[in-house]
């Protein structure tokens, strides 16, 4: 009999939960620190007449954050793959940023026209604004994953893992987590096939069973 890890889902799954939120809260204050920058350096560099106070445009920068923190959402942009490449990533920023800058801009005049939130929200400013919130949302979600990589290097926000087979495929596939500590994996152990030769390790990973056995090992860890 085998001496397997103990099951660490619980503990990653409150971590998992906690870092969510932390990606969550990084993208609320970029966005925030985007617009009132935007603000800042329309008012600076074009020097605009009788330009708002920045209080007024308080509900504009709010549905600005609401709509493109929904569509991060929709885009299943809280819930990454542990390996996700960066060029993509950030393309997938700037798509979603650009549509909510977009929708924004096209309907806050409609949502909040004759009342007391109208305000007059100039191409400049939507320029400006655009602009910073791709800069600050990216910098703000590069932080975030490097931290994230920190921590599961140091054994943090780690998800049991069990390789199924023991092919050329499920070697390389070992050899690359085994290497990549970033990627935040325990690797419990391998299940084989039961009519191969038993073997007692791969990779020095334990082999813990055949086929059979995953319903109890996937309950168990």
């Amino acid at each position: 009999t085998l001496r397997l890890p103990r099951p660490v889902a619980r503990k990653t799954d409150k971590v998992s939960g906690f870092l969510t939120g932390a990606l969550l809260l990084t993208d609320v204050l970029t966005l925030v620190a985007a617009f009132i920058t935007g603000y800042i350096v329309r008012e600076t560099m074009i020097y605009p007449l009788n330009q708002p106070r920045f209080i007024l445009y308080l509900p504009t920068m709010v549905l600005h954050i609401v709509i493109i923190i929904t569509i991060f959402y929709l885009s299943q942009m809280y819930h990454q793959r542990r390996a996700i490449s960066r060029i993509d990533h950030g393309r997938n920023i700037v798509g979603a940023i650009t549509v909510g800058a977009l929708l924004v801009f096209g309907v806050q005049e409609l949502i909040f026209k004759s009342t007391p939130f109208e305000v007059d929200y100039p191409r400049s400013t939507f320029f400006f604004v655009w602009v910073f919130s791709v800069i600050l949302a990216v910098l703000g979600r590069e932080i975030n994953r490097v931290l994230r990589m920190w921590l599961r290097r140091r054994g943090v926000e780690r998800a049991n893992l069990v390789i199924v087979g023991m092919g050329k495929i499920a070697r390389d596939i070992t050899s690359k987590i085994k290497s990549s500590p970033e990627l935040g994996y325990n690797v419990v152990g391998v299940v084989n096939v039961r009519q191969q030769p038993a073997k007692s390790n791969m990779l020095g990973v334990p082999v813990i069973g055949d086929y059979h056995d995953l319903p109890y090992l996937i309950d168990a860890y």
